[in-house]
């Protein structure tokens, strides 16, 4: 295993922390830890990755969390399962480029991420975000190299600026579900988005659960580009705004044969 730990932590100049599988021996896990202040910056990355078999899970524990200028945090594996990536940091910024991501590549499975802030996130950036994808496909093995799913509990999030949180993409096979629960707003503005996409096989259920809802210029979507469904939302708010094209759609894309998802909108007082 590797462990990092410090009163505060950075981790910069394109450094890596890398936990890899190559064979049949396990990968150890990655737990990054600091009790004040944790920046991952510069093109850095933590690392899980497995080839065979399942991948060794990251956990980043910080009083406050960035991660910026192209770093990530990721596991990615191929015939196994993925590690899971949990983080915990009360206020949370991924900015810049960076990203915070599981992939599946193979017919395995991709880790779930789990993020745990019960501050402020904020989200901000063009390619930018949180995710869980599959680069694999094969109709002859619809159940096969499912992505994982994205768990969010947070204090309030700000997604802005063209950044996503997101399962799936539209050329992998199918999305992971994303559930996002705030005690606080949750913005989402200037082209940014929350999404699950897939291909031949369903896309996951968008799950959303906040006092307020705001989306400006912003969306929450599912959608299929092909024979998949594409998947539910489901919003449970207080109040939900829509101002500047911000949309809620679930859609079947171009020549798709899949059919859209339900959206069911829960709202304790008037859209």
């Amino acid at each position: 295993d590797i462990n990092l730990s410090g009163g505060s932590v950075e981790i910069s100049n394109g450094s890596g922390v890398v936990s890899s599988r190559g064979g049949d021996g396990a990968s150890g896990s990655i737990t990054a830890t600091a009790t004040g202040h944790m920046l991952i910056t510069q093109g850095s990355a933590l690392v899980s990755s497995a080839d065979v078999g399942d991948g060794a899970p990251i956990s980043v524990t910080a009083g406050s969390l960035t991660v910026d200028q192209g770093a990530t945090i990721q596991s990615i594996a191929v015939t196994g399962r993925g590690g899971d990536v949990v983080v915990t940091a009360p206020q949370l910024a991924i900015q810049s480029g960076a990203a915070i991501s599981t992939t599946i590549v193979g017919p395995g499975r991709g880790g779930d991420v789990l993020v745990n802030s019960t501050g402020a996130t904020t989200i901000s950036g063009e390619f930018t975000g949180i995710s869980t994808g599959s680069f694999f496909a094969d109709p002859s093995a619809p159940d096969q190299g499912a992505p994982g799913n994205i768990v969010a509990h947070l204090g309030s999030l700000t997604l802005t600026d063209s950044a996503t949180i997101q399962s799936g993409v539209l050329f992998g096979s199918q999305g992971g579900n994303v559930s996002i629960v705030a005690t606080g707003p949750i913005s989402i503005s200037n082209r940014a988005g929350i999404a699950s996409e897939s291909f031949f096989t369903n896309a996951g259920t968008v799950t959303i659960s906040a006092p307020v809802v705001s989306i400006g210029n912003g969306f929450i979507s599912t959608s299929t580009l092909a024979s998949g469904r594409a998947g539910d939302i489901v919003i449970s708010a207080g109040a939900l705004e829509l101002a500047s094209g911000g949309q809620i759609a679930s859609a079947s894309i171009a020549t798709a044969t899949g059919a859209g998802g339900d959206v069911q909108l829960n709202l304790s007082s008037a859209l």
